[in-house]
């Protein structure tokens, strides 16, 4: 579909306008299979082979294509009817539509069962009547039922009443338009408040360079530091451009929901009533989740939809009244769900078309499997659309993991277990045999051989084949099951798309990995599709580095640097030489590492945060801290828990704690931003460099025309300082804040290592004794934290 509000017109095939709903699109089965489709297929051209024989008056694919008009818009449909027969008194339109219920079903269940079909006949045999090699004789209709199993038919003469859901879908169709019309008036008058009470000189550089480059190039990266309010100014940059019509919406992606929550309370702050700007932050299925009495969500099967056209009708929910009432949320949106037995998730798509900014992950455009969830709401434009990626340094390994997956063949052979005894054809069942043995007879190897990756494809490419070609009675699977095959075909892409470069190894007998090495392909295809792409982050640099990881070009990039002035000199750095906290010798340093935080955190009232590279190696650490200092309370970063929990962490550890423990590259230590200003010290334990493994060895590999060196830098150098820049950022976020951070490991000393570090974290000092230490430590302390 494709609207032009400001000349009241719209365009979109026949198809599209039958299936059309204001509210979530319900499915007539989980999953048909390609089967299906090839056999309905098949009916189809047997009628129109049949049917041309034996009336040479009969075509079949006819275009039908006219201009519809209706309360004040020009509605273009165009489409190809099934079959045309010309009869001396009439024109007849024919559409043909398998179905899987046997035949003949009463008129009346016709009608409530495939209304869309009436009405996309319905639209064939009114636009004819509008087009002049139809006039002259009436253009009747009729829908011809062919039960997909044994070939039986059911013709239905189109009447009056039958014409019915035509009517109903253009009102809802026209108050969809009428809806966007307004919209597009709200944004050209657009006032919003500015993104801050005060904008600092710098930032007021870096929005005008964002404005100078506005119509001029394609994608935007942006490296400026944190706290220096980046988020603000591309709302502000991004808000601007929907009130100039250069865009209708902004699509805002950020991997951490502490920054999908940030962009919320921002775009809340500079808008009066959330009317004025709607935005929405889009989770996941599994968040909206609920179980209640009139509803509970099932996130591995389709039976939410069960129901819902109905459900929906007795809700009486319009979609963008919502935002009138209040600005909505997750949890507003499910007690919506559990009050009216709807699930909450598919609530939340039927706003998407009408959302002005929409914030979610980097999945919903980047993931081949989710992005449809965005790409595919009613009248979104990606080349109307601003797209803003936040944390952009996450991207590319973001997007590798999605082009990457593993099997195994304890996984397969359950599931050939669990479909032994369904319906399923005995090719399939072999097939699946076939699977978990090739999978067995992989042995560990850090990359299997041509061979080898030939015989995988072709095996997988056999079942993936087999899946979407036989009829499996998906409704009676089980979840677990349903999800593992239908996985397989999705997988089976992955693995023929050579476009992506990949490993193929088994780090185990009988697991099969995947690794996508660079997704920058598969990056640059997708901000291909927006009319302007800004990515931003405050550890971008190298840029060279970032534009290859993101498949960008120099031609149609403008790089911009934003500088804060006062993050000069803010922090204190020095180098803890004496340790080396490489793999092999950490363990020697086990108990230095530990004297070194008891002495840190005896030399300052407010808590330290240690990041280290693993929480294996924290909780060691703890361990040995402990036994040397009691006294010393240590509040070490939680695994997997959700943003609410997080945040409760971290106000409770700076109340309590000598020592906060995170893991670099974790949420804690990227997401979290209220350390800046609370925490004066920090102590980064060795460089995390990435594990070697033998996806490190095969982008070493790829790199081998470069020096060692170069190869090393890119690979497992720039990752680990990143993450490093990144947490350490954090503890300076406004002008005012200072912190002093102790690097303790040698190998931070090393030029290779310091010229990836932010500029403002070079140190100054390299401690090569406890001596040199305890005198750096003592040096500006404050006061003993009480009781210690």
């Amino acid at each position: 579909m494709v609207i032009h509000e400001e000349e009241n017109r719209v365009s979109l095939s026949v198809g599209e306008f039958a299936q059309f709903q204001l509210g979530p699109r319900p499915q007539r089965g989980r999953k048909a299979g390609l089967w299906r489709m090839q056999l309905g297929q098949s009916w189809h051209q047997q009628i129109q082979r049949e049917d041309e024989a034996a009336n040479p008056d009969t075509s079949s694919e006819v275009v039908i294509r006219a201009t519809w008009f209706e309360a004040g818009w020009h509605i273009h449909l165009h489409g190809r009817i099934d079959q045309l027969e010309r009869t001396e008194s009439a024109s007849i339109l024919r559409e043909i539509k398998t179905v899987s219920h046997a035949l003949p079903l009463p008129e009346g269940d016709i009608a409530t069962r495939y209304p869309d079909y009436l009405c996309q006949l319905a639209a064939y045999v009114k636009l004819a009547r509008l087009l002049p090699e139809y006039e002259g004789k009436p253009v009747a209709g009729e829908l011809v039922l062919v039960e997909i199993e044994q070939g039986l038919r059911q013709v239905l003469p189109l009447t009056e009443t039958h014409e019915a859901p035509f009517d109903t879908q253009m009102t809802s169709l026209c108050a969809f338009l009428n809806e966007r019309r307004a919209a597009a008036t709200r944004r050209r008058t657009l006032s919003y408040r500015p993104a801050f009470d005060q904008f600092r000189p710098e930032q007021e550089d870096a929005i005008a360079q964002l404005k100078a480059h506005s119509t001029r190039a394609g994608a935007l990266v942006l490296e400026a530091p944190t706290g220096f309010g980046k988020t603000g100014l591309a709302l502000e940059y991004g808000l601007q451009q929907l009130r100039d019509g250069l865009f209708e919406r902004i699509v805002y992606l950020t991997g951490k929901s502490t920054g999908q929550s940030q962009v919320s309370r921002q775009l809340s702050r500079m808008t009066a009533q959330p009317d004025d700007l709607r935005h929405y932050v889009f989770r996941n299925r599994a968040e909206h989740a609920i179980n209640s009495p009139a509803h509970t969500c099932d996130v591995l099967s389709s039976s939410c939809l069960d129901g819902i056209d109905a459900a929906w009708e007795r809700s009486r929910i319009t979609p963008w009244e919502l935002w009138q009432e209040r600005q909505p949320t997750l949890e507003n949106i499910r007690l919506l769900g559990a009050a009216h037995g709807l699930c909450p998730y598919e609530i939340s798509r039927s706003l998407l078309p009408y959302v002005d900014v929409l914030v979610g992950d980097y999945n919903y455009l980047f993931s081949p499997w989710h992005q449809q969830v965005f790409l595919e709401s009613e009248g979104f434009c990606p080349e109307r659309t601003l797209l803003i990626v936040d944390e952009a340094h996450n991207l590319a390994s973001r997007v590798a993991s999605l082009f990457s997956f593993s099997l195994t063949h304890h996984e397969a052979r359950q599931l050939a277990s669990e479909l032994r005894y369904a319906d399923i054809t005995p090719r399939l069942l072999a097939a699946l045999e076939d699977w978990s043995g090739l999978l067995e007879s992989l042995r560990e190897k850090e990359s299997h051989d041509l061979a080898a990756e030939y015989e995988i494809a072709d095996t997988l490419e056999r079942l993936a084949g087999l899946i979407v070609r036989e009829r499996i009675p998906w409704e009676e699977l089980p979840p677990a099951a349903f999800e593992s095959l239908s996985r397989l075909p999705r997988l089976h892409q992955i693995y023929a798309d050579n476009t992506l470069d990949r490993l193929v190894w088994s780090p185990s007998r009988g697991e099969l990995r995947v690794s996508c090495l660079d997704a920058s392909t598969a990056i640059a295809s997708s901000l291909s599709r927006f009319g302007q792409s800004l990515l931003m982050s405050a550890t971008l640099s190298p840029l060279p580095d970032f534009l290859a990881e993101a498949g960008l070009g120099n031609a149609t990039t403008a790089c911009l640097r934003a500088e804060a002035s006062w993050r000069e000199g803010a922090y204190d750095v020095a180098v803890d030489a004496s340790v080396d906290t490489r793999l092999r010798t950490r363990s020697s340093f086990y108990e230095s590492t530990a004297n070194t935080i008891s002495q840190l955190c005896s030399a300052d009232s407010r808590p330290t945060a240690v990041f280290f590279p693993s929480y294996r190696y924290a909780e060691t650490l703890r361990t040995y801290l402990n036994e040397i200092d009691p006294g010393c309370v240590v509040a070490m970063q939680p695994r997997g828990i959700e943003l609410q929990g997080q945040m409760h962490f971290i106000e409770e550890s700076l109340l309590s704690a000598h020592a906060v423990f995170f893991v670099l590259g974790s949420s804690f230590s990227e997401g979290i931003d209220e350390l800046g200003g609370r925490i004066g010290q920090a102590m980064v334990v060795g460089p995390a460099l990435p594990e070697v493994n033998a996806e490190q060895k095969a982008r070493m590999d790829r790199l081998s025309d470069k020096e060692k060196a170069t190869a090393f830098r890119s690979v497992y150098q720039l990752p680990a300082m990143r993450k490093i820049n990144q947490a350490l950022g954090r503890l300076v976020r406004a002008p005012g804040q200072r912190a002093r951070v102790l690097l303790h490991c040698r190998r931070f000393a090393d030029k290779s290592y310091q010229d990836l570090l932010d500029p403002v974290l070079v140190p100054e000092a390299v401690l090569r004794s406890p001596a040199d230490l305890g005198e750096w430590i003592s040096r500006d302390g404050v006061s003993t934290m009480p009781g210690r």
